[in-house]
């Protein structure tokens, strides 16, 4: 659909289709799985891409859960780092898909922030 657009466009490789409905019959197993992890107060603040949200105490199991089923909130937990003044991005899993993305959303943040226009495209 994109790239026959013109749009920049690349198949991730994965065993399930993350982040949407299609996911939903594994979410079981998963969640077995995941009630097998301990939760741990948490020795760093994470962001968080399932609410954009800083997390300070734990992180259980249930929210791999939604982890896995949510969409990617990306913007709005870069929005939370950049306000709370943070100068490095680490990208946690097994393809760094939304690390590359950093440059152009910092500058539209910061365009956003400083009241300029930014531009929006591929």
């Amino acid at each position: 659909m994109f790239s026959g657009r013109g749009v920049p466009t690349r198949r991730l490789v994965v065993s399930h289709a993350f982040h949407s409905h299609r996911i939903d019959g594994m979410l079981d197993g998963f969640a077995a799985v995941a009630a097998t992890m301990p939760a741990g107060r948490l020795t760093i603040p994470v962001v968080s891409n399932v609410d954009g949200g800083l997390h300070r105490e734990t992180i259980d199991p249930s929210y791999w859960i939604r982890h896995a089923r949510a969409p990617v909130r990306f913007a709005d937990g870069l929005g939370t780092a950049l306000g709370l003044g943070v100068d490095a991005v680490i990208e946690v899993g097994p393809q760094p898909v939304l690390i590359g993305l950093l440059p152009k959303a910092t500058s539209e943040a910061g365009a956003a922030r400083s009241g300029r226009s930014a531009s929006v495209g591929p």
